[in-house]
């Protein structure tokens, strides 16, 4: 669907999870199509983290820019927001730090790419004892393992001539049009900047990407599903507070009765 003159840069968020950051580099080291750069949205991790991204640094055959921003709490939107600002390409590929892609994931990814359009992705499953399991080595295991080893199996496959049929019907209309996977999703610079990006009204976990979608939508960008493509495994981890949820959460609902698509307190604050 894209040509290959769209130039990527792939954001990966972080928080002190440095094992798991470590396998989702390796992961986008093997990657068949590479993306022109790496921007990590470091949302206050420790030095730990930070030598890590140093040596991939060293050994990366693409920038490696690191993000980052005082701990004072789960602030995703922020640190996404200085994030993708930095990037200095057209097209944003986005995905989490416990996210372990397949080779052909930003290939893929560039295959769905067309103006107007954002991507949702899908990501399968591995549960704690997998995580577990995997984490003991060094070396992140083929794709083929990951996929064996995953609770969501039609999630591991890749099929683009499915991919191709689901990208305009899975999950793209009535009250699933706003659903969005944060971990796993890719849209235009510019599109971003023109709803001013995440919303920093989210503070703490949940909502901002589903809030993030929505907006897109208002602009009048359609969404497209990457479903049998773009394939991706998420480690498993202990669940984030949901103490913000329901703050969060009236935020959205607010969002959506109000029909606008720039938010007053995103890359720019306009109610200031």
């Amino acid at each position: 669907m894209a040509d290959n003159v769209i130039t990527c840069s792939l954001v990966i968020s972080t928080y002190n999870w440095s094992k798991a950051l470590d396998f989702s580099l390796q992961c986008v080291l093997r990657q068949t199509v590479m993306p022109n750069e790496i921007v990590i949205a470091d949302d206050g991790s420790t030095e730990e983290t930070a030598e890590l991204i140093e040596r991939f640094k060293n050994i990366s055959p693409i920038p490696i820019i690191h993000i980052w921003q005082e701990d004072k709490g789960f602030r995703k939107s922020k640190i996404l927001n200085k994030a993708i600002m930095a990037a200095s390409h057209k097209y944003i590929i986005q995905i989490d730090g416990d996210i372990l892609i397949d080779p052909n994931f930003i290939k893929d990814h560039l295959w769905i790419a067309k103006e107007n359009y954002y991507v949702r992705g899908s990501r399968a499953l591995l549960d704690t004892t997998v995580t577990e399991f995997l984490l003991k080595d060094k070396i992140v295991p083929p794709v083929t393992i990951l996929a064996k080893l995953s609770r969501h199996k039609l999630n591991a496959l890749r099929n683009l001539t499915i991919a191709r049929f689901l990208s305009d019907k899975y999950k793209v209309r009535g009250k699933e049009r706003y659903n969005m996977n944060g971990c796993n999703m890719a849209f235009w610079k510019d599109d971003f900047i023109e709803i001013n990006g995440y919303n920093e009204a989210f503070v703490g976990w949940g909502c901002e990407d589903v809030e993030f979608a929505m907006r897109l939508n208002k602009s009048g960008k359609t969404k497209q599903s990457l479903k049998m493509a773009g394939v991706a495994f998420h480690l498993s981890h202990p669940l984030n507070s949901r103490k913000n949820f329901n703050i969060n959460n009236l935020i959205l609902e607010q969002s959506i009765q109000h029909n606008y698509h720039k938010c007053l307190y995103g890359i720019y604050k306009l109610n200031a």
